[in-house]
């Protein structure tokens, strides 16, 4: 089994090495998109990388910039996402060339479960206690493309942003390991308990913006209550309001950020449902708090738990607020908008 997992990694490489050549032909410059995917498993870690594959694209200004190049991670979601599915709805892919950062969408571990997960600290959960370490992951990940790709990487800019229980470890490992990211963004997600009540209590200032919506009951809204499928979790303003403490802003209370989004300004873009004559349910509303380092909050109103974006068709769930789709702005776009100040 290990004589086997050596040779197929190897040819794997030899197989990835192969399409970045023809990619690229006579050591040219060019945009590059593959899909890799590792075998084997570590002996010594606690950490491994089992049938977990990663997509990552590579724009050409990335690889030819001066002090290295930035790279967003993108998360998905439990159980029925994953790295394929989230990198064709967040369609981060045409931001990644028009800004020249590199973006990434990594595999969760697929085992103990009916789907890919993300070790977010929640101890319920089985990922948790045989101590998969997916910040390890990431970082074998920012390695890879140095060593095996040869794309000189700025540690110093890797952002990540999540959906779900994406986004739930991405707060975590902001809290976890602050050399990680620059700064993170979370889609429909909130911080577990135990992470606000203890892990992140004491956890560095980093730039943060949540992007939630007020019919969500996957995640809890204004109040606390169960995170996913298992586990307790606190609100998206109580979550907002330990990150307003971090970052040193005005509002570092769970009512602060409340009162602050009431005065919000509702937005409405979208007048009409794609492919239909329906008009659009949703509105959305964004806030700043007044912090040293940046929170930002977004709210997607009359929507639920979705990755939020204008060009979604009309579909069932549109008739299911808890999962509606809010069509009134791109959750990428505000993300990348966001990062954009700390490029």
């Amino acid at each position: 089994m290990r004589r086997w997992g050596i040779i197929s990694s190897l040819l794997l490489l030899f197989s990835l090495q192969t399409a970045y050549a023809a990619s690229c032909p006579n050591n040219t410059l060019c945009d590059l998109e593959l899909n890799m995917l590792k075998t084997g498993k570590t002996g010594s870690s606690n950490w491994d990388y089992v049938n977990r594959d990663f997509r990552v694209h590579i724009p050409t200004a990335a690889r030819s910039a001066p002090n290295g190049a930035s790279v967003l991670f993108v998360f998905h979601g439990s159980n029925g996402d994953d790295a394929e599915k989230i990198s064709e709805y967040s369609e981060f892919t045409p931001l990644s060339k028009q800004h020249g950062f590199i973006v990434v969408y990594p595999l969760g571990i697929n085992k103990w479960s009916n789907g890919p997960h993300w070790n977010d600290n929640r101890k319920e959960f089985a990922w948790h206690y045989n101590n998969i370490d997916d910040i390890a992951f990431v970082y074998h990940i920012l390695d890879y493309l140095e060593q095996d790709l040869g794309v000189t990487v700025d540690r110093t800019h890797v952002f990540g942003a999540g959906m779900s229980n994406g986004g739930v470890f991405v707060h975590w490992a902001a809290c976890k390991d602050p050399n990680l990211f620059r700064a993170i963004a979370s889609v429909s997600a909130s911080m577990s308990a135990d992470m606000y009540n203890n892990q992140c209590q004491n956890a560095p200032a980093k730039p943060t913006l949540m992007i939630f919506g007020n019919k969500d009951k996957t995640m809890p809204y204004d109040s606390d209550g169960v995170l996913g499928k298992k586990g307790d979790g606190v609100s998206v303003f109580k979550a907002l309001g330990l990150r307003g403490r971090l970052n040193s802003c005005s509002q570092q209370t769970e009512t602060a950020w409340k009162n602050l989004n009431n005065q919000a300004s509702v937005i409405d873009n979208v007048k009409k449902v794609p492919g239909s004559d329906r008009k659009e349910k949703t509105t959305y509303s964004q806030i700043d708090g007044n912090c040293v380092v940046p929170v930002r909050y977004i709210e997607a109103q009359e929507a639920g738990h979705r990755w939020h974006k204008m060009n979604q068709p009309k579909e069932a769930l549109d008739f299911i607020p808890s999962f509606r789709v809010g069509r009134e702005f791109n959750s990428q776009d505000k993300i990348v908008e966001f990062f954009a100040q700390n490029w």
